[in-house]
């Protein structure tokens, strides 16, 4: 039997969870075909050096410590894990682009 836990006085946003950043980058090439006209190249990557940005950890559904039988105090495990991801991987795009 695990050793009965006691609820403690923890300050809000007490805890901080994971980071979130991305590097996005653009190339673009202009290309003059008249005095009116032009195209342009562009390759636009997002994320580019496809980092996992990690989502908040589980804790307003599943709370560290609650009252099971005999009014004795259980500690849940899965309170303050880390389980999906947020953002997009990698994606990366090229485009065309006409001007006149």
């Amino acid at each position: 039997m695990p050793a009965p836990a006691r609820s403690a006085s923890v300050g809000r946003n007490s805890l901080r969870g994971p980071g979130f950043a991305t590097v996005d980058m653009l190339l673009s090439k202009n290309v003059a075909l008249s005095t009116t006209a032009s195209v342009q190249f562009r390759l636009e990557g997002f994320n580019i050096f496809n980092r996992a940005n990690f989502a908040a950890p589980v804790a307003a559904s599943a709370t560290p410590l609650t009252i099971g039988a005999r009014g004795i105090g259980v500690i849940n495990t899965a309170a303050g894990r880390i389980t999906s991801l947020v953002g997009d991987a990698r994606r990366m795009q090229f485009a065309v682009r006409f001007n006149f």
